[in-house]
């Protein structure tokens, strides 16, 4: 098979599999919209589980990877949600059912999450996740704060867009070093 054969498959493969019309940034928007609306963690799970039947179901999934106990009556739930292929990882921090802290993260490969998220978002109730902090660093004699929280979040963000920055190198040469030994042509 030619490589313009290749690709032209390859391409109409994406197309017909992947998208169903809409994009990654689509999906992120439809699911971050969710958990933000929602208060209590049992009607955002709900709302999560339908929402798998609106994207091709044969291709959704959610599911509950864990939900415990932490410190001080809080706990933390993970969900994974995945629509039409794209897949999102979703932490809660919870009290009395009541969402108080919220992360989602947009992913490609589960086994390289740092490397390969696409988005991640948080948001958070100050007096809520203050009032935890408070509670934690008394119990366990320490002094993180908000501030550090937050530092660890930008890391985080920071990290993810200088692998994604690395990735696009790593991608632009390669196609430039395929173009110049004639791997693929350039029409």
């Amino acid at each position: 098979m030619t490589t313009r054969k290749l690709l032209t498959t390859f391409t109409l493969v994406l197309v017909l599999f992947k998208t169903n019309g809409q994009t990654p940034k689509y999906y992120f928007k439809v699911v971050d919209s969710i958990v933000l609306a929602e208060t209590t963690s049992k009607n955002l799970q709900t709302k999560l589980d339908t929402l798998k039947s609106k994207y091709i179901p044969s291709r959704s999934s959610f599911s509950i990877s864990f939900d415990r106990d932490i410190d001080f009556v809080f706990r933390h739930h993970r969900l994974n949600v995945e629509l039409n292929f794209e897949k999102f990882q979703i932490d809660l921090l919870t009290h009395n059912d009541t969402i108080y802290a919220r992360t989602i993260r947009h992913y490609y490969n589960p086994f390289e999450m740092d490397k390969t998220t696409l988005a991640f978002a948080s948001s958070f109730s100050f007096e809520k996740v203050n009032e935890y902090l408070t509670q934690r660093n008394k119990f366990y004699k320490s002094q993180k704060t908000l501030k550090d929280l937050n530092h660890e979040n930008l890391e985080l963000l920071q990290k993810i867009q200088n692998l994604k920055l690395e990735k696009l190198k790593e991608y632009k040469s390669i196609l430039i070093n395929d173009a110049v030994t004639g791997k693929i042509k350039i029409v």
